[in-house]
């Protein structure tokens, strides 16, 4: 797993879930407090989220497991932070009072950009990104070989 505070990789899964990264000091409990728990299945179990892989004002991407297809894949959860609270362990997000218009607005620019990646993805690959509304949450996910770089997607 990476530390989401230094960008360090090679970190367990066990130590993130009760400890210290060993090359910053940040306790992972309170980093991941907003992130879907490790081992999360959504979408009738289609999906996994393995960790997180980094989060931002906007969302969080982490990196999962097509459960069907056996195979890993990036998923972007739409979890904008200045509007929304993650509700304990149940993985709900809960809108903050008084802000479910730019929430409802940010939600629809988030599926856009999803939108116009599948395109992409679809163009050089024919592959597209799966969108996916839940109750708890609004994702998207793509496949993800081994060195794809999909940050360019998410700016």
């Amino acid at each position: 797993m990476r530390c989401l505070n230094c960008k360090r990789d090679g970190i367990s899964l066990s130590l993130a879930k009760s400890g210290n990264c060993p090359h910053c000091g940040v306790y992972f409990p309170s980093l991941l407090r907003n992130t879907l728990p490790i081992g999360t299945l959504l979408h009738d179990g289609k999906y996994r989220i393995d960790y997180p892989l980094g989060q931002g004002g906007f969302g969080i991407t982490y990196r999962g497991f097509h459960t069907v297809l056996e195979r890993e894949l990036a998923i972007k959860e739409f979890y904008p932070d200045s509007h929304a609270l993650r509700q304990g362990d149940t993985g709900y997000v809960a809108v903050t009072a008084g802000s479910q218009d730019a929430y409802e607005r940010g939600k629809a620019r988030f599926f856009e950009r999803g939108e116009d990646f599948s395109a992409v993805r679809a163009s050089e690959c024919g592959e597209g990104t799966r969108l996916i509304h839940g109750e708890k949450y609004s994702l998207f996910g793509d496949g993800m070989g081994e060195g794809t770089n999909v940050t360019g997607y998410f700016r």
